[in-house]
């Protein structure tokens, strides 16, 4: 027993997972092991952005085309913040939950998305649109899945989520949404707390006699940060400690952030330079959505490509139909073309630096970088060009991993005796919250300070709560938290606290019950099709019993059902009629769960019994006549044993046992038996066109006959006994 209760806290580990970048990253940290990385392939190729972005039809593109460009320019007012969305899980998540968008633009992620009704937020900071969340919580679900599947009786106790430090309280509270989702509470760790925990593990010899000052920059797919910190060895004052025990002490000097540009707008601009050579070489080119796709996959092959060579000229087939040409591109058009991004990169940079309190750059030991934009040396070459390569600029850390590893270490960090030497984390909050109270300090409402940078879209506004008499609120990892209070809304009206993880579990729960009752019975339906079709087509009693007109109707009209079912299970939206269904899909929780709807374009119930019951009627005069043709030879062989058993009582037992019937039920049972007789021996060749109703009338018309009979000679033969 304490053998088995060892080993199952032996395999019980922590998960960090990533959900940033172009795709998600996760790994495990264990008592006695170093945190390993745990391989996910759903997380490598489908993010979050791309499933809540997933258009509905299959040719749509990976990336907006002009028209789109434009249309979002009138909307938002940037290109690069839209042509980042598609590849992008960790702003996009967050974004389309803590951004107020223009309804114009939630009109149009509705109508080109595949949306699920969702409560609709009182503080309007939640449009009516599919929760990315969802989709976040089954990526979620998947790593999970593949840590405990990577050894037996493994389980996830603890789940930590990386994510940006400038993240704001409406998009913390949507990852949180997400990991709750999947059945578990998380706890928020800012990328360069991960990353800063990592070094000060892994480069501890670095700055065991004198502080280190390290500037670490993370370029993601859409975001640029830099954070510069403070590495110290001091002495552990902690009680129990050693004397000569000392902990490692980071200090963040500095931090600053932009969400305009990032690795993926690198992207963009080699795929514009890629479109523009097309149209010189080939005017009349016409991009559809496939070539979309194509250009931009071709984009980010130059880019991998420029890691490792100044120049490149790469030969790209099929980028327009039946349109090849080669492509000739150098780094230092990139960097022509790049200038904003390797502007805000400045900007950034020397904006953390000034928070920090240096006078020089060369008071920094050390740039590191991480994150997968730092691959490319158009980053690398520009900081060596800003600082005239006086600092050196090093990747030791695993680039794309170092905050999702750095991540395990953190929350080694805060359990007891997890670590050898103990390491404490000082950072610096990204925004200043300010709390304003009214009415006798009964409600407060707090608001982002107007002066401070906020992500595209964010308001100032965060939210507003009556205390009451007994309401608590306080801030944590950069969220309002409230205990006991009322929600207050814009229009004043006081409301019960509502718990949305809860509803959106319910509405989860109802919806999943449905669809699952639902698609049981698409699968029986479907079972009933396949079996009627097999014996329409294959028992020889149906093709004995029918003509080929009869048999090609009723699989005319099988064939026209399992076509429909075929579009169903394709993802195509089929109703009664072969209408569409989209009014039905944006509709609310309520009118989602009502009855005698079609579900997601599916059938519903009733549907599925009027089609089963068309077929039936059908094929029912056929398969009559098939089960005739094969239960009347069994039939015949019955009613033919009764009346030679009829024969052999009258002629030979009665009468041995001096048994004398009445003549007039005998007469009856005499002419029975002879209609019998005659109608067995003209069919004794073939049973062709005899229905085995008529058999068994004849047959029990007989019997009641030969029992009138038994019970007549019954009472004479008790008669006379009695005498």
């Amino acid at each position: 027993m304490i053998l088995f209760l060892y080993a199952s806290l032996a395999s019980s580990v922590a998960l960090q997972i990533d959900l940033g970048c172009e795709s998600m990253r996760a790994s495990m940290m264990q008592r006695g092991s170093p945190v390993s990385i745990v391989m996910n392939g759903l997380g490598r190729r489908y993010t979050p952005a791309v499933a809540s972005i997933l258009p509905i039809s299959d040719q749509a593109p990976a990336i907006f085309t002009d028209q789109d460009v434009q249309y979002f320019k009138r909307s938002v007012g940037d290109i690069s913040t839209v042509q980042r969305y598609p590849l992008n899980s960790t702003r996009f998540l967050p974004q389309i939950l803590g951004k107020n968008y223009s309804s114009k633009l939630v009109s149009y992620f509705m109508r080109r998305n595949l949306t699920m009704p969702f409560d609709s937020d009182e503080d309007k900071y939640l449009d009516l649109i599919a929760p990315p969340e969802f989709f976040a919580a089954q990526l979620l679900q998947s790593a999970i899945a593949d840590c405990k599947n990577s050894k037996i009786n493994r389980t996830v106790d603890d789940l930590a989520l990386v994510i940006p430090k400038f993240l704001t309280h409406h998009q913390r509270t949507a990852f949180i949404r997400a990991s709750k989702l999947s059945t578990y509470t998380p706890r928020l760790v800012d990328t360069f707390s991960a990353v800063g925990t990592l070094f000060a593990l892994e480069r501890s010899q670095l700055f065991r006699n004198k502080p280190m000052y390290v500037c670490f920059i993370d370029i993601g797919a859409s975001q640029m940060q830099v954070s510069i910190q403070e590495f110290t060895k001091a002495q552990n004052v902690e009680k129990g400690a050693q004397n000569n025990e000392k902990e490692t002490i980071v200090n963040e000097l500095g931090y600053a952030w932009t969400d305009l540009f990032g690795s993926y707008s690198v992207d963009c601009q080699i795929a514009r330079a890629i479109r523009r050579e097309i149209r010189k070489q080939k005017p009349d080119a016409v991009f559809d959505d496939k070539s979309v796709q194509r250009i931009l996959h071709a984009a980010r092959q130059v880019k991998h490509e420029l890691t490792l060579q100044p120049k490149v000229s790469l030969f790209l087939e099929d980028l327009v139909h039946g349109f090849d040409m080669t492509f000739t591109y150098s780094m230092d058009q990139l960097k022509k073309r790049c200038r904003k991004e390797l502007n805000a990169l400045n900007t950034t940079f020397f904006t953390a630096f000034w928070k920090a309190g240096f006078d020089a750059p060369e008071d920094i030991d050390r740039f590191e970088l991480v994150g997968g934009g730092t691959r490319s040396p158009l980053f690398i070459d520009a900081i060596n060009a800003t600082f005239n390569g006086k600092v050196p600029v090093l990747r030791s850390l695993n680039t794309e991993e170092a905050a999702v590893i750095g991540a395990g270490y953190v929350v080694a960090s805060s359990r007891k005796n997890y670590l050898a030497n103990n390491i404490r984390f000082n950072g610096v909050d990204a925004y200043d919250i300010t709390i304003n109270k009214t009415n006798d300090g009964r409600v407060a409402s707090f608001y982002y300070k107007g002066d401070q940078k906020l992500p595209i879209g964010i308001k100032p506004f965060i939210r507003a709560v009556d205390l009451g008499q007994k309401g608590k609120y306080e801030i944590v990892d950069g969220r309002v938290r409230v205990h006991g209070c009322r929600k207050l809304t814009f229009s004043g009206l006081y409301k019960e606290k509502r718990t949305r993880v809860e509803k959106t579990l319910q509405a989860f729960e109802e919806i999943e019950a449905k669809q699952s009752e639902h698609d049981k019975l698409m699968h029986e339906f479907d079972t009933f099709l396949i079996e009627t079709r097999e014996k329409l087509t294959k028992d020889e009693f149906v093709m004995k019993a029918s003509s080929v007109e009869e048999r090609s109707n009723a699989l005319r009209l099988i064939a026209n059902y399992q076509y429909m079912i075929q579009k169903i299970q394709m993802g195509e939206e089929c109703h009664k009629g072969g209408k569409n269904n989209d009014s039905e899909i944006s509709g609310d929780l309520d009118s989602v769960n009502s009855e005698n709807e079609v579900i997601n374009g599916k059938f519903d119930e009733s549907e599925l019994k009027r089609m089963k019951n068309d077929i039936e009627e059908a094929t029912k005069l056929i398969f009559k006549r098939a089960s005739d043709l094969s239960d009347s030879p069994a039939a015949y062989q019955k009613l033919a044993d009764l009346l030679e058993s009829i024969n052999q009582a009258v002629e030979t037992d009665w009468p041995k046992m001096g048994l004398r019937p009445r003549s007039k039920h005998l007469k009856k049972l005499g002419r029975q038996c002879q209609k019998t007789e005659k109608w067995l021996d003209d069919h004794e060749e073939s049973l062709e066109g005899v229905s085995l109703d008529d058999i068994n009338i004849m047959y029990e018309r007989l019997r009641q006959a030969f029992e009138i009979v038994k019970k007549n000679l019954k009472q004479s033969h008790q008669s006379s006994m009695d005498l």
